[in-house]
């Protein structure tokens, strides 16, 4: 990813060290702003950009995460293996394409962001195949489409979760799931086995609304741009209340991520942008120059930095002391987690391999916060000076421990 100020209406780029299809196009200049999404190849990468008669060559090295620790993505249909979707074209059924793009663009988002907060380009590592395009598992499971459409999110996340966990062992895998059989009742204007709902190695999502995701890199910055109607008499409208295109790839491709966070160990929160509140449908303003009108707004939209979507600085700090947050490890020791006591007005916490984090969090969603990087194996804090950092107000507070190995633990404090 590529973003900065240019002249004229479209940026020009080429990757002259890849042979990507997408290596080659444009990026929307609004208001001197652009963002280019340009695929890398492992080693050195020479990105020339051009624009109104200026150009420049930009050199980026790209190296592939070695950790074990995966997201995999994974579409499933009912036993009959049916992989067609609600679409608006019948003709078009390319699903792979769409869960790859957007799966990149989950993960390039949060490398990002955890740069900006001073983690380096961390982020979680995708399955990829020799051309760098996600592999994209294709199951079918062993019910008929018909009776999962009448099941709710919560049975349909249950069934899902040992099936896959023997397939991709949640020791070691987060599994991003697209329900290709989700439907969409055009009469009542109901979605069937519809859901958004992630913990533990599941990540779960229907696939009523996958039609709107971009199927190219080149096509991102089109899709986030489109203004077209939805109209919920034919296919679901899952935009939040904007009904455009652009807004339904937004919250959509947004809640994915969403829900992956919840599998990371993330909850709700109440800063408005971040991914684990609703800032989630801001994602567009991410990978486009402004926001299109939509429902919610008449006139498009220019935003500044501080108006997009982001990890905040609290969950940032904990994605990057989490097992698959770390390119270059091979393996962690599950052996002596930490251990989190309060005491006689005080907390006491032990890591015997090594401190890295710890946090202090209030209600859900999460409100008051505090967090600090730590080192050594002990650690003490007077509560009162622990709600004062973090403000609390009265009630319950939560404090968590997290060490070296990617391991934690907490304590709740009356």
């Amino acid at each position: 990813m590529i973003r900065g100020a240019a002249p004229g209406q479209a940026v020009r780029y080429r990757n002259a060290d890849s042979s990507d299809p997408d290596a080659l196009g444009e990026a929307p200049v609004a208001q001197g702003r652009y963002v280019a999404l340009v695929p890398l190849r492992p080693g050195t990468n020479r990105i020339r950009l051009e624009a109104g008669g200026a150009s420049r060559t930009v050199e980026i090295a790209y190296r592939p995460a070695k950790i074990p620790y995966r997201v995999r993505v994974v579409y499933v249909t009912g036993q009959e293996g049916d992989t067609r979707f609600e679409t608006p074209n019948p003709q078009d059924r390319d699903y792979r394409s769409r869960l790859d793009v957007a799966a990149r663009l989950m993960q390039a988002f949060t490398a990002e962001q955890m740069r900006s907060r001073g983690y380096g380009p961390k982020t979680f590592a995708l399955d990829l195949d020799r051309n760098g395009r996600v592999k994209v598992e294709t199951l079918a499971y062993p019910l008929p489409a018909e009776e999962l459409r009448k099941k709710d999110g919560g049975e349909l996340w249950g069934l899902f979760y040992g099936w896959l966990d023997k397939r991709f062992p949640f020791s070691r895998n987060k599994c991003l799931v697209i329900m290709g059989f989700t439907g969409y009742d055009r009469k009542e204007r109901k979605a069937l086995a519809h859901t958004a709902l992630g913990g533990g190695g599941e990540a779960l999502f229907g696939g009523a609304t996958i039609h709107s995701w971009p199927r190219s890199l080149r096509q991102v910055s089109r899709v986030f741009l489109d203004a077209t109607p939805v109209d919920p008499a034919l296919m679901l409208d899952d935009s939040a209340y904007r009904g455009t295109l652009w807004g339904l790839a937004s919250t959509t491709i947004g809640a994915c991520l969403h829900e992956l966070g919840h599998t990371f160990g993330l909850p709700h929160i109440d800063d408005p942008l971040d991914i684990m509140s609703r800032g989630f449908d801001r994602i567009n303003r991410f990978f486009a120059p402004f926001e299109p009108p939509s429902g919610r707004n008449k006139e498009p939209i220019f935003f500044g930095p501080d108006q997009t979507a982001h990890w905040s600085p609290y969950y940032a700090a904990q994605l990057s002391v989490s097992r698959w947050f770390q390119p270059d490890a091979s393996a962690f020791r599950d052996a002596d987690p930490p251990k989190v006591e309060a005491k006689d007005g005080r907390v006491a916490i032990e890591a015997k391999n090594g401190l890295a984090l710890v946090c202090a969090q209030q209600g859900d969603p999460v409100g008051p916060r505090w967090f600090r990087a730590v080192s050594g194996d002990r650690l003490e804090l007077p509560v009162q000076g622990l709600r004062a950092k973090m403000r609390a107000q009265d009630g319950p507070i939560r404090v968590l421990a997290f060490d070296r190995e990617g391991n934690s633990a907490s304590v709740e404090i009356p």
